[in-house]
């Protein structure tokens, strides 16, 4: 794959940027093709992504805790 290549992949995946809230600085990655560019993308994208990671082990967090208390409630004759 050459450079031209690769940034025309990285377009392919514009629509998922705009859906997750990224797009401004992916368009202009895009578009600018500059270090600085790629680097903002980069920096948007990890946000995103950060955000849901963090999200996604809270709920697993309140889940497991929730699950947990069941069980000790149940022990416990509590239900």
């Amino acid at each position: 794959m050459n450079i031209d290549q690769m940034w025309e992949r990285l377009a392919l995946h514009q629509s998922y940027a705009d859906q997750r809230g990224y797009g401004e600085a992916w368009a202009r990655m895009c578009a600018e093709r500059t270090p600085e560019a790629a680097e903002a993308a980069a920096a948007a994208a990890w946000a995103v992504l950060a955000t849901q990671a963090w999200w996604a082990a809270w709920a697993a967090a309140r889940g497991a805790t929730d699950e947990a208390t069941g069980w000790i409630e149940k022990a416990e004759g509590r239900e």
